[in-house]
């Protein structure tokens, strides 16, 4: 038997949204991590014309043992299908919210780790209408269609980061994850960064630069 409820979802948001705002980011965080402190590295690319919304995994668990600190999770392998219902449910209603103070706003989508196949996975089943995807520090969902992802990726290449000293992907595992996107046909642009399984704040600011397009001129990043 199955039973859909409503659930309180914690949501980070930087930057205020308006009718102005010209880009919404999307932010999904890996596993084990919460927003409260996710949310707070993306604070190095605030900028006025950029809207940044980092929803938390549904799911919440102790990290170790039966107390202490707490992480999220978007999904495991236990009902693994009704998690992807609820979180494109979830996200699909945040984006709504969004869209309707910000129609005319670039809509942009960062997953991190396991929310690199979290927002792949959202944007290629909902068929989201985005300007940019990049997936950091993890892979594309496997259950997806390469042909389709090969399409898309003609108009909207798809963006891949990892860093150098990534401590869960080898550079034989990089070179893996490549070689299928290649076999598949599929244009992306690939950022080997020096750092870890992690945000790195030099990088972000690249990100937000050659990604976003953001000017920081008149306005630093800190």
């Amino acid at each position: 038997m199955k039973f859909q409820v409503l659930k309180t979802a914690e949501v980070k948001t930087i930057g205020s949204l308006t009718a102005n705002t010209k880009k919404i980011l999307f932010a999904t965080h890996g596993h084990g991590q919460l927003v409260e402190f996710f949310g707070k590295k993306l604070e190095w690319i605030k900028h006025p014309d950029l809207f940044i919304i980092c929803p938390e995994g549904l799911n919440r668990f102790y990290l170790k043992g039966f107390n202490g600190r707490v992480g999220s999770t978007w999904m495991t392998s236990e009902f693994r299908e009704d998690d992807i219902v609820d979180n494109h449910l979830y996200l699909n209603s945040l984006l709504n919210q969004c869209k309707s103070v910000a129609p005319h706003a670039e809509l942009h989508l960062l997953g991190f780790s396991q929310g690199a196949q979290t927002i792949s996975r959202w944007a290629f089943f909902e068929k989201l209408n985005y300007k940019t995807i990049c997936l950091w520090g993890g892979r594309q969902a496997h259950d997806v269609d390469w042909t389709t992802y090969a399409k898309k990726s003609q108009t909207i290449p798809f963006q891949l980061r990892m860093g150098d000293d990534d401590e869960y992907y080898g550079e034989d595992k990089i070179t893996d994850w490549l070689n299928q996107w290649r076999s598949n046909e599929t244009a992306f642009r690939f950022k080997l960064y020096q750092g870890k399984h992690r945000l790195e704040k030099v990088e972000l600011k690249t990100y937000a630069k050659d990604v976003l397009k953001l000017n920081y001129v008149n306005t630093p990043i800190s």
